[in-house]
């Protein structure tokens, strides 16, 4: 019988570490996540990341691709441009200052990955929403039809 209370004490202890270990990896998955929504702009390094969570950087790297899917620089990468293409729609920001404003340093690479993403050019989607925004607000004439 002690033996029969001894393992349910062990199994319940070891229940309660998995339990602390899945809450504390939640708690960094909602940490991390909202850090990068907030700080996206911001040069962020995986040692960086993985420091702010403390854990080693291989760690959180696997830790990071576990919890969503792709690997944390795709992650940043696709957040910036989503961003970025919001500022396009919605603001009279040169495409070279979105590019900035959302953390992509280097013009050339921010086109690619806009392109490789969308299927179009950053210049496009802001031009095509220029066109609806002039369409949508330029004043109607008489006699134009």
């Amino acid at each position: 019988e002690q033996g029969l209370e001894q393992g349910l004490e062990q199994g319940l202890e070891q229940g309660l570490e998995r339990g602390q270990h899945i809450e504390r990896e939640h708690s960094i998955e909602l940490f991390i996540l909202d850090y990068l929504s907030e700080n996206f702009s911001k040069d962020i390094s995986i040692n960086q990341a993985a420091e702010m969570c403390n854990l080693s950087p291989s760690h959180f790297m696997k830790f990071f691709k576990k919890m969503t899917g792709i690997t944390f620089v795709n992650y940043l990468n696709l957040l910036r441009l989503e961003k970025a293409q919001v500022l396009l729609k919605s603001t009279d920001l040169t495409v070279s200052e979105v590019a900035e404003q959302v953390g992509f340093h280097n013009f050339s690479y921010f086109i690619r990955s806009f392109h490789s993403q969308y299927g179009t050019t950053p210049g496009r989607i802001q031009n095509k929403s220029n066109i609806i925004i002039r369409e949508t607000t330029a004043p109607r004439m008489e006699g134009c039809t």
